[in-house]
């Protein structure tokens, strides 16, 4: 195999010679950042939650269970291990009887229950599930229906996400097809007890056509006023557009925004797709997305409006911006905000075979922090990373990024869970750095560590992507570098590995690339 050196390969080289600081991976996480998790089949992440506690929700399918897909969420740690106390060692598996199941979504509810929903069957015979669990991951019967809440409009129904209202209200997201084999924006409420709200639209839902075939709203808010905002796209691949629907709280459209309530982007005549959008305290809003330039090379994509769904001029270039990672796939998805105003975009970047989960950060203008990561850029660049599923991510409470994906390891496909710093505080507080480097990299038969500090007692811990340990030695610094022999050099098949180091005071995590 051989290993592309595009801009991802310059970030990792710039790594390693650099102090751990915002946009690192975080070596008190898993195996050293990350760890990836096998059920035994093929088991899919794609959503993830904080608790309170610091516990991390991790939701997605498998068929590791009953041979089809079904509902999974896994509890892990905040050290990134399994919380045996969870479900069933660790998790929660839920088949409702169809072959293609997926959770979309896990919200941690106020009165410390977990919300996770999704859907069973694909389009167009869709139906939405929502299940509410106590925290110890027993199903709460005391919601909808034994605990299962089942619903489809139409012909089809496909729940994406939710969003809570201020009266404790469910509001959900949702893909449908109600009368045509169209694809439209489709929101529904259900009061807490799982009960539809039929004082929403007089029926409990409300659906809005582009008139296009493929409408999806990928993304759902409720405003501090109380008005449901939904962003997503509109339009037939080759050709779509940024697409946004506001309603009243009554479910009538809100005709004070956009064009009687909906507005649409268009960046470059080809395919763009709205994954997030973030409200700011003026009303105005941020989205994250994805956009196609030309035929082949799809950029990540920031936009500002403002409160009535007009573009804000003074953003970027007539309120937009697009982001070229040099790869011909630089996917920009789903998007956080600090609480210093800065923005978070997850997604991937492709460069010929080399797929990455990247993270990129923003400040409000739209220009990217080069303070964080390298040169803006945050990035887990494994060789088995799978991009036919999208990463996700969320920020804890001390804004440690968490970022989930996919694994493959062999023919399994794994739940890959990554954490980066995201602050100097919480890089420096645990005694995280980098005063090690390797250089030159690659590596062949043996890496040469250099040290940058007065320490010179080690212990190192050579790693796979998948976690398991190739070496570990514990070493002596007589002089400023050491010639470390891989012992297992001959399994390491080319790619990238990971060394983790500590000593008595610190510790730290550094990748490279065996040649």
């Amino acid at each position: 195999m051989k290993v592309n050196f595009g801009i991802l390969g310059m970030m990792l080289m710039n790594l390693i010679f650099s102090q751990a600081q915002s946009g690192y991976l975080d070596p008190s996480f898993g195996n050293g950042g990350w760890v990836n998790t096998d059920f035994g089949g093929k088991d899919q992440s794609g959503c993830v939650a904080v608790q309170p506690d610091g516990k991390l929700l991790v939701g997605g399918r498998s068929n590791a269970f009953s041979g089809s897909f079904d509902f999974i969420v896994v509890r892990y740690l905040e050290n990134g291990q399994l919380d045996l106390s969870f479900g069933d060692q660790g998790k929660v598996v839920l088949d409702f009887g169809s072959t293609q199941e997926n959770v979309e979504f896990i919200h941690y509810l106020p009165e410390n229950k977990i919300l996770i929903g999704g859907y069973s069957n694909l389009s167009p015979n869709t139906r939405s599930y929502v299940v509410r669990l106590f925290e110890d991951g027993r199903i709460d019967s005391s919601f909808a229906n034994q605990g299962v809440l089942s619903f489809k409009y139409g012909r089809s129904t496909g729940i994406l996400n939710m969003d809570l209202q201020e009266d404790g209200k469910y509001v959900f997201g949702c893909i449908g097809v109600i009368d045509t084999l169209d694809v439209d924006f489709l929101v529904t409420r259900f009061h807490p007890d799982g009960q539809i709200d039929t004082s929403f639209n007089h029926t409990g839902w409300t659906y809005y056509d582009f008139m296009t075939r493929e409408n999806i709203p990928f993304d759902m808010f409720v405003q501090k006023d109380h008005k449901i905002f939904l962003s997503g796209c509109s339009g037939v691949y080759p050709k779509a557009n940024f697409a946004f629907v506001r309603y009243n709280e009554d479910g009538s459209l809100d005709s004070s925004f956009g064009t009687n309530g909906s507005a649409q982007t268009d960046f470059a005549g080809n395919q763009d797709v709205a994954y997030s959008s973030i409200i700011q305290e003026d009303g105005s809003f941020y989205t994250s997305g994805t956009v196609r330039d030309s035929i082949t090379n799809y950029d990540f994509a920031l936009a500002k409006y403002n409160p009535d769904g007009s573009l804000d001029q003074r953003f970027g270039i007539n309120g937009k911006r697009t982001y070229d990672f040099k790869g011909p796939v630089d996917f920009g998805l789903y998007m956080k905000q600090q609480k210093d105003g800065k923005l978070l975009v997850c997604g991937e970047n492709n460069v010929l075979t080399k797929n990455s989960f990247v993270v990129v950060r923003f400040d409000k203008e739209g220009t990217i922090d080069p303070t964080f990561g390298v040169n803006g850029i945050a990035a887990l660049d494994v060789v088995n990373i799978l991009t036919d599923d999208t990463p996700s991510f969320t920020l804890q409470q001390d804004e440690k990024i968490v970022m989930v994906g996919n694994y493959k390891d062999g023919t399994n496909i794994n739940f890959l869970v990554m954490r980066f710093l995201n602050d100097d505080i919480s890089a420096s507080h645990e005694g995280i750095f980098n005063l090690l480097r390797i250089a030159p990299n690659p590596v062949d038969e043996k890496l040469i560590l250099h040290n940058s500090s007065g320490d010179t007692k080690y212990n190192i811990a050579i790693v796979h992507p998948n976690g398991s340990i190739l070496q570990q030695n514990t070493i002596q610094f007589d002089h400023e570098y050491y010639e470390l022999q891989l012992s297992n050099v001959k399994s390491m098949v080319p790619g990238v590995y990971f060394l983790k180091w500590e000593n008595d005071k610190k510790r730290g995590v550094l990748p490279f690339v065996k040649k």
